[in-house]
């Protein structure tokens, strides 16, 4: 068994490369084909598009962090797992791992790949090429061109080669990204009626079955196409038995469900507020069908004060709180209770306008009575409970906005920043895990796991590009711009001033991407 027989098979810790030789016969075939050498011409340039796309990243972010607004930016970023930072689906907590590691897959062969073909139509020998597999799971491949022959080729040569991985990478993120507007596009809303997009628990949606993605197409056989149609209904109203029909990935159903009672909140406040003395402040929380013992009411005021504990837990159907004024007399206070059970997503509001006076009181002034029911944000009557079944909805229009939004590219590019893993993008972006389910096309249910696919490997391809892109040895960037500084340099420069320029190049973007990265951490 000759040498290159017992060396096709590896392993390293866990890593395996398999060598075989029929990648390279297909890159001998590609690099043979006419347009091989063009092609490389063209990735020659991109390479520096995607270096000045990563430059701009992070130059942007930076400005972002050392601006009046840094710190909030960097507040955010502190929420995010520092994880984030790395590109490894099972690691990072916001790359899935399998649409993740098939677009990383995907990545790493074009990339290794195009290094290959093109160094085959220059003529300059391949060495080795295979897979890379971690424990039998694939995770990308690897082309060995000979580090002798590239290091003696002429500039234009090897800065071919160098430059076609990240330039093959940025080509194939953006037609990625052009497939996925193209899919976008083509996503309408599933059904007609209100998409429901959450659902309280408890609540009479909840106990009739009703799931976030569902869609209420009618209620007693009327249609409806938004929640404001439903909250104007003569039917909504508490302890009404109602018929909804719904639709839930294509099929629909009829279900029973009782409407409930929305809260409302009557805040009252011992009068008079005395400057410097405790007044008692107390929400009664009324008109709603279930227990609402253990659901809290948080307090708040507009004047000067501070109360003894700003929320409380209802016991039975009251709470309350002390109030301690410190302002002047005459002052107003607009105290508010704010109903937060898990009972209602469209909070009650309670409020009472308190004069603030002095102590003792003088004979013949008035107190001002401190005490007003409280006012719905409908703007509907206090007296009356209003009716609730406990679902957020949106409206179609809301959806084919939405759509219209993510597929206008030039206006706004750094929505495609925005991963639809993350919380604060879920409702962002059309095929995420939250979106996705009121959509469809003419692909039917394959349309958001194929969206899904598409924006991996546009994120991923994108991000391999700019990174490998940048001048930083020994990644494709810097040994392409040794390259370069030794074609400027018309052979004149040593190979030990060479590696100090490169060397300082590697030193100023790694500062620059380890401010970025460890910036929100320091502010």
């Amino acid at each position: 068994m000759g040498q290159e027989e017992y060396n096709r098979f590896e392993f390293h810790y866990g890593i395996i490369l398999l060598r075989t030789r029929r990648f390279q016969s297909l890159m001998d075939r590609l690099g043979g084909n006419r347009i091989s050498k063009p092609v490389g011409w063209f990735l020659l340039y991109v390479m520096p598009v995607a270096a000045a796309i990563g430059f701009y990243l992070f130059l942007s972010e930076l400005g972002i962090l050392l601006s009046p607004r840094g710190a909030a930016v960097a507040s955010f970023v502190r929420t995010l797992s520092p994880l984030a930072n790395l590109g490894l689906p099972g690691i990072n907590p916001y790359l899935p791992v399998v649409d993740g590691w098939i677009a990383l897959v995907i990545a790493m062969i074009i990339h290794e790949g195009a290094h290959g073909v093109v160094a085959r139509s220059l003529g300059l020998p391949v060495k080795a090429s295979g897979l890379l597999f971690f424990l039998f799971v694939p995770i990308g491949a690897f082309v060995d061109v000979d580090e002798g022959a590239l290091k003696n080729a002429r500039a234009s040569y090897s800065g071919r080669v160098l430059a076609a991985g990240a330039g093959i990478n940025l080509v194939a993120g953006v037609i990625a990204l052009l497939l996925l507007v193209a899919l976008v596009a083509g996503m309408a809303p599933a059904a007609n009626g209100i998409p429901v997009s959450q659902v309280s628990v408890p609540s009479p949606a909840s106990k009739a079955g009703i799931l976030p993605g569902d869609f209420i197409v009618s209620v007693n056989g009327i249609p409806y196409t938004n929640g404001a149609q439903i909250l104007n209904a003569s039917w909504y109203a508490p302890g009404k038995v109602v018929n909804v029909m719904i639709s839930r990935q294509g099929d629909s159903r009829v279900i029973q469900l009782t409407v409930g009672a929305r809260p409302n909140t009557t805040l009252t406040c011992t009068s008079p507020i005395v400057v410097g003395e405790a007044g008692t402040c107390t929400a009664v929380v009324s008109g709603y069908l279930g227990s609402i013992t253990g659901d809290k009411v948080a307090f708040s005021s507009s004047g000067q004060g501070s109360f003894n504990s700003t929320s409380c837990a209802i016991v039975g159907d009251s709470c309350g709180a002390e109030y301690t004024p410190s302002t002047a007399q005459g002052s107003p206070h607009n105290i508010t209770a704010v109903y937060q059970g898990d009972g209602s997503n469209l909070y009650s509001v309670g409020s009472a306008l308190a004069e603030v006076r002095a102590s003792p009181v003088q004979s013949g002034a008035a107190a001002q009575t401190a005490g007003a029911s409280a006012h719905q944000k409908q703007g509907s009557d206090p007296s009356r409970p209003l009716g609730w079944i406990g679902t957020g909805s949106l409206s179609n229009s809301e959806l084919t906005a939405l759509v219209s939004g993510y597929t206008s590219v030039l206006q706004n590019p750094w929505q495609y920043v925005c991963i639809p893993t993350l919380p604060q993008c879920q409702s962002r972006v059309p095929f995420s895990d939250a979106m996705g389910v009121f959509y469809t096309s003419a692909l039917g249910s394959v349309t958001a796991p194929l969206a899904n696919l598409l924006y991996w490997i546009f994120f991923l391809n994108f991000n391999l590009a700019i990174f490998n892109a940048l001048p930083i040895y020994p990644l494709d960037g810097g040994q392409a711009f040794m390259v370069g500084v030794k074609a400027v340099g018309r052979g004149k420069l040593s190979e030990r001033r060479l590696m100090q320029i490169t060397g300082a190049a590697t030193l100023a973007v790694v500062a620059l991407i380890l401010g970025v990265v460890a910036g929100p951490w320091l502010l």
